[in-house]
């Protein structure tokens, strides 16, 4: 049997009307090395656990870490890496941090709010700040966002945390939480939710969490939460693109 990884996923998401469209900011994207894991001696019941609610996602073991960036599909969509964002509904200018990295979890949920006149402030890694509320203006409908981040080996497995869909921006988006860039298919079905207004788009937890239904992510793993605009009212989008908001809480154990 073929040496295997186990990973998993989740997700949550908002859409709406904003002031005009933000002008574009290209920027480079940076790439980020991680060892993982890997079971060198797979339990033949590896299956059976497969069809339990916290199953891990399955990875070739071939599959390192480190390539993941490689993968990402483009089609039949393709990936947004920048994106102007607000951390409040106002969407005033003071709120907003311009042009930034979308490949990167700690970028987006890693602050609740720039400085004054729209700096950057301090950026909290992976689970990142608690309750943030990051308002993507503006996302492209024939696009994905993949965020990447690293679970800490040394993570409290009591850990856990949800994301919801802000109601201030309502929409149907889908949120998955992958070790695969852009993978809106994942093998653990609570690794991926299609969002309603308001409501949770996914939880996430580490093997020893209270929590009974999550994605169960490893520690010493890096992951993507892989998020796309859903079918939503005209009020929240224009032409080919959406207000999206997606608060992330965590319970960091």
């Amino acid at each position: 049997m073929r040496n295997t990884l186990l990973i998993a996923l989740i997700v949550t998401s908002g859409c709406a009307n904003g002031p005009s469209e933000l002008p574009r900011v290209d920027a480079a994207i940076p790439r980020a090395d991680a060892a993982v894991l890997v079971d060198a001696s797979p339990s033949p019941d590896a299956a059976a656990s497969d069809a339990e609610p916290d199953a891990a996602i399955l990875v070739d073991a071939d599959l390192r870490d480190a390539d993941l960036d490689d993968v990402c599909p483009t089609a039949p969509m393709a990936r947004q890496t920048v994106a102007n964002i607000a951390y409040h509904v106002t969407l005033s200018p003071s709120s907003r941090v311009n042009g930034v990295d979308l490949t990167s979890f700690d970028a987006i949920w890693g602050r609740s709010a720039p400085t004054s006149g729209g700096g950057v402030s301090s950026i909290v890694p992976w689970p990142g700040a608690q309750g943030t509320t990051p308002i993507f203006d503006r996302m492209q409908t024939d696009h994905y966002i993949a965020a990447r981040f690293h679970v800490p080996i040394d993570m409290p497995t009591t850990a856990s945390g949800t994301f919801y869909d802000n109601e201030n921006f309502p929409s149907t988006a889908t949120l998955a939480i992958s070790p695969r860039c852009g993978d809106f298919a994942p093998a653990a079905p609570n690794c991926i939710v299609t969002g309603t207004t308001g409501g949770s788009l996914g939880r996430w937890k580490l093997a020893g969490s209270p929590v009974v239904t999550g994605c169960l992510l490893e520690p010493g793993h890096d992951y993507y939460v892989n998020l796309r605009a859903g079918p939503t009212s005209s009020t929240q989008c224009s032409g080919t693109s959406c207000l999206i908001s997606v608060i992330a809480y965590h319970d960091a154990g």
